[in-house]
C-alpha cells in the first residue's frame, strides 16, 4: 500500500526530505481547480516574526491547473511521514485531493497542504513581496532560497508558473 504527497513547494525541490523518506516514485501531476500563490507569512521555516518570509500557498480558481510532483511513499511510514510534515508545513491543514498524473493520466488521491487561515499576505506586488523574502531566513533557510529554488525547480521541468515568475523576476531585480 501506498502514500501519496502533493508537493507544489518546497517538497519539490527538497530532494534530501524525499530520500529521508524513502520515496519510491516521483511522478509530475496536476490539480485542477488551484493556482499557486505567494500568500503564506513563514515566521519560523523562511522567516522570523519581525521579518516572515513568503511562501506558496493553493488558492481554489476556476478553470486553474497547478502542476507540481506527486511522491509515492510506502505506507508503514505514514505516521512519521505525517508527522514530519505536520511539523514543517505549520499551520497548513491537510487535504486529500484527486490528482491526475501526467505521464500515465492516471488519477489518484494524493495528500497536500494548504494554508486556510485569516493571517496571509494581502499585498500580490510582486516587488514587496521579493523585499520580503530578501530580508527573511528561517531554521530551513533564507527566503531568498525558497524562491529562487522554487523558480529554477519549475524552469527545469518546463513549468511555466506565472505567480511564480513574477516574484522571482522581482527578486532578480533586487539582486541586480
Amino acid at each position: 500500500m501506498s502514500v501519496w504527497i502533493f508537493g507544489y513547494g518546497s517538497l519539490m525541490w527538497d530532494r534530501k526530505w524525499q530520500q529521508d523518506f524513502g520515496c519510491r516514485r516521483v511522478e509530475m501531476a496536476e490539480i485542477q481547480g488551484f493556482r499557486r500563490i505567494f500568500n503564506k507569512p513563514s515566521t519560523i521555516n523562511r522567516g522570523t516574526p519581525e521579518n516572515p518570509g513568503v511562501t506558496l500557498n493553493l488558492i481554489a480558481e476556476n478553470n486553474a491547473i497547478c502542476t507540481g510532483y506527486a511522491m509515492e511513499f510506502d505506507d508503514h511510514i505514514h505516521d512519521d511521514l505525517f508527522a514530519d510534515l505536520d511539523s514543517r508545513e505549520q499551520h497548513y491543514t491537510k487535504h486529500q485531493r484527486l490528482v491526475r498524473l501526467t505521464k500515465s493520466g492516471e488519477a489518484i488521491a494524493a495528500h497536500l497542504y494548504i494554508y486556510e487561515h485569516d493571517n496571509v499576505i494581502k499585498s500580490d506586488c510582486c516587488n514587496h513581496l521579493a523585499q520580503l523574502a530578501l530580508n527573511a531566513h528561517g531554521v530551513r533557510g533564507s527566503g531568498r532560497d525558497y524562491i529562487i529554488n522554487i523558480a529554477e525547480e519549475l524552469n527545469r521541468l518546463g513549468i511555466a508558473d506565472p505567480e511564480v515568475s513574477r516574484v522571482y523576476q522581482a527578486l532578480q531585480r533586487h539582486l541586480a
